[in-house]
């Protein structure tokens, strides 16, 4: 972080709850305590995440830690097991997404390519009739005009590259 240091980051205040925590945090992040005009701080974050006075929560799931790409620094090929989230494992997911209340954000992320899962059009569809902002975090290597014309289609919100 720059212009931080960790005793700044650690001295912040815990005791006051997740969301007023984020909160402090990104104000001590951004120039200006967050007020300033197109930044990522609380006040446009609320407003993005459509929690009022609150942020809403984003929850990053990993469908898969199966990747084409070969980076040097990414852990992945020393895993025991590659494979696929099955189908049971996310609706359960988005059903306690919706549970829960506060969740306003699915993105799917991880070690693994997320475009590599054969569900994740229908998923990223799913996430967002359960009322959900669905972003993707991919290196792009998969990405063609017809999946990205078919992940818009069904509602996916932001996509995120990540290039290693």
């Amino acid at each position: 972080m720059p212009g931080h240091d960790q005793e700044s980051v650690s001295s912040l205040p815990l005791q006051r709850g997740p969301d007023r925590w984020l909160a402090s945090f990104l104000r001590r992040l951004t120039p200006g305590g967050g007020r300033a005009q197109g930044s990522a701080g609380p006040s446009r974050l609320r407003s993005r995440a459509g929690g009022g006075n609150r942020l809403g929560l984003s929850v990053d799931l990993e469908l898969t830690n199966r990747c084409n790409a070969h980076c040097i620094m990414c852990p992945r090929e020393k895993m025991r097991r590659q494979g696929d989230m099955e189908e049971g494992t996310f609706r359960q997911v988005l059903q306690r997404c919706q549970e829960y209340g506060k969740v306003k954000g699915l993105s799917f992320a991880g070690i693994g390519e997320p475009l590599l899962h054969p569900c994740v059009v229908d998923w990223v569809g799913m996430a967002h009739q359960a009322g959900l902002a669905v972003s993707i975090v991919t290196t792009g290597s998969l990405l063609s005009a017809e999946l990205l014309k078919a992940l818009l289609d069904n509602g996916l919100d932001n996509l995120n590259f990540s290039v290693g």
